[in-house]
């Protein structure tokens, strides 16, 4: 596919117009119009207020949801079709990455987990929960709720619809008798309107028995991951986290996995019991509602001894791993829908739970994380996430031309080493006369980001790209040459001599 990236003469995002009357009147300059965003999908009027709040601060100026697509610089999109993609334009920023799906339907990430681990082996994803996909699998999970009450353990299984947010339609049983009731239940996915036949799909998994606990009570992080590209794959963590607290102590009694207060973390369910929690919750701990940050937990775990930047780095591996069983997939569609590579980003939540061996597990991957503001702490966090995903991104595009001059003077510099017979090292397993103009571009736009990242940490970086290289698939050309490149440690500028 064509792109008009490749094209400087088409960089310049909006263009100054000289109006003239008549000979003798002097030229006058209209003042660059304000780019615009807009909210696209189920948004509260006027958008999320954070998100608006920090697009405002780069001096984008909100427009309504009607406004025409075309007439938008930014697009804070919930959803977009395949077939809306050919009006957008490569100067519009986009926070949507077709295909994401394939890791947010919970029952797509567990298939697709599956396969990375028949592919790469068992021990690939130790972060993954066993698990099953209903309708299809109803029999195995019968057979499983029948062993453990034939040996009189104690096996949970927690069934989450694919589609479900907001922790809507999830349930643990410990029966059979229990599981008829669920699945003969009339349940309500989210959007409700949804067509797709995965609204039908539920995952169910085993409920890990032994999680991490505050003052008694059950907790799951979120961690933000901003995506900002698929081809090559590229994406940072956000170490500034969330901590969500159940609202009733934990127990493995057998009767307590009827209540959602003890057995699910999520806010929008236990908002309805937190008057218990409040009053029950011991005010040495440092809560802000049914909230805290993953700051304070992994200090009181440094505390205990616990290396946190172990637990720390097998949560970026599970991030990581999550999003290469899918590069293949999201690459591609990416490559075909798409008008420019650096159009789009995604704002990523990822849900985990930690155990008290220390072990991560990741519980889902949420498309479009709730962003609208709660409390202090919580508003705190997300704003400061949001504007420094906006700046890695380059939100108002101020570094475009920038990047077009320096790729069009490194391709330059290269054709002129190249004709001079210079000899120029491999650079990310290519050799120099295999480079094409595209590549460079690729290769400076990931430098770039870096410079403007903020608080994120970079997910693939120079010292474990060759390690995540052999997850690669073949023909994922763009994300080999981005690792080979960060492996090396050598900037394309360095390499091409400028």
């Amino acid at each position: 596919m064509s792109t008009h990236e490749d094209d400087p003469s088409v960089e310049t995002d909006q263009t100054e117009f000289e109006a003239t009357t008549e000979a003798s009147t002097p030229p006058t300059t209209t003042k660059k119009p304000a780019k615009k965003f807009k909210f696209r999908g189920r948004y509260p009027v006027g958008g999320p207020k954070i998100i608006r709040a920090e697009l405002e601060k780069f001096g984008l100026v909100y427009t309504p949801p009607n406004t025409p697509d075309a007439l938008c610089d930014v697009i804070w999109a919930m959803r977009v079709e395949r077939a809306d993609w050919k009006s957008l334009k490569y100067w519009q920023k986009i926070s949507f990455i077709p295909a994401m799906p394939e890791i947010c339907w919970k029952h797509n990430l567990h298939l697709n987990l599956e396969r990375f681990k028949t592919q790469f082996g068992p021990d690939v994803a130790p972060f993954w929960p066993k698990g099953y996909v209903l309708p299809q699998d109803t029999d195995a999970v019968r057979q499983t709720l029948r062993h453990a009450a034939e040996t009189q353990e104690l096996c949970p299984i927690i069934l989450k619809p694919s589609l479900s947010a907001m922790g809507t339609g999830i349930e643990c049983v410990v029966n059979e008798e229990q599981l008829d009731k669920y699945l003969n239940k009339e349940r309500v996915t989210f959007p409700a309107t949804n067509p797709s036949p995965a609204k039908e799909m539920i995952l169910a998994q085993h409920y890990v028995l032994n999680p991490l606990l505050l003052d008694g009570f059950k907790i799951s992080f979120r961690i933000y991951v901003l995506v900002t590209s698929f081809a090559p794959l590229r994406a940072f963590v956000y170490p500034r986290g969330l901590t969500r607290i159940s609202s009733k102590r934990y127990t493995t009694d057998p009767t307590s996995f009827e209540s959602l207060y003890v057995h699910l973390t999520n806010v929008d369910i236990n908002k309805y019991n937190i008057d218990e929690f409040l009053s029950t919750v011991s005010k040495e701990v440092k809560t802000d509602g049914l909230r805290s940050d993953v700051e304070y937990i992994f200090g009181r775990l440094k505390d205990e001894g616990r290396d946190v930047d172990e637990i720390w780095n097998k949560m970026k591996d599970a991030i990581c791993k999550s999003l290469l069983c899918v590069e293949h997939k999201i690459g591609p569609v990416v490559t075909q829908l798409v008008p420019s590579r650096n159009m789009i980003f995604e704002v990523l939540g990822y849900d985990f739970l930690l155990d008290t061996e220390m072990q991560p597990w990741l519980l889902e991957i949420n498309h479009g994380p709730n962003l609208e503001p709660h409390t202090d702490l919580e508003n705190d966090i997300k704003a400061c996430m949001i504007h420094d995903a906006l700046e890695t991104v380059d939100i108002t595009r101020a570094n475009a031309a920038r990047l077009t001059e320096e790729t069009d003077a490194l391709w330059n510099a290269l054709q002129a080493r190249l004709q001079n017979g210079d000899q120029l090292p491999d650079f990310g397993g290519l050799s120099a006369d295999k480079i094409t103009r595209g590549d460079i571009y690729t290769f400076l736009d990931a430098e770039f980001e870096l410079e403007r990242r903020g608080s994120f940490e970079p997910l693939f970086h120079q010292g474990n790209s060759e390690f995540y290289s052999q997850f690669l698939q073949p023909g994922s050309r763009s994300t080999r040459l981005a690792l080979n490149a960060w492996s090396s440690g050598e900037s394309i500028r360095s390499w091409v001599g400028l």
